[in-house]
């Protein structure tokens, strides 16, 4: 199996997978549409139900939000 080095420095086989990015992309899509449907039905409960529980349900959704945006730091 020919093994191949690439300008950037990463080992390539006939194996590896080309990019990673359309799954990235995808959580990512699939993590803020989640936030987004729990800020919408924190604000619903709160509303309608219980003031405590709508916050409750509305901060899971703004991290929800948040978490796509954010990135791992290199010096960890």
């Amino acid at each position: 199996m020919p093994l191949v080095i690439t300008p950037s420095g990463v080992l390539k086989t006939p194996l590896t997978r080309l990019s990673v990015a359309p799954y990235v992309a995808s959580a990512r899509t699939y993590l803020a549409g989640l936030g987004f449907v729990f800020v919408v039905a924190g604000i619903a409960v709160a509303w309608r139900f219980d003031p405590l529980t709508g916050l409750t349900v509305f901060i899971i959704g703004a991290f929800l939000l948040i978490l796509p945006f954010t990135r791992a730091r290199l010096d960890e």
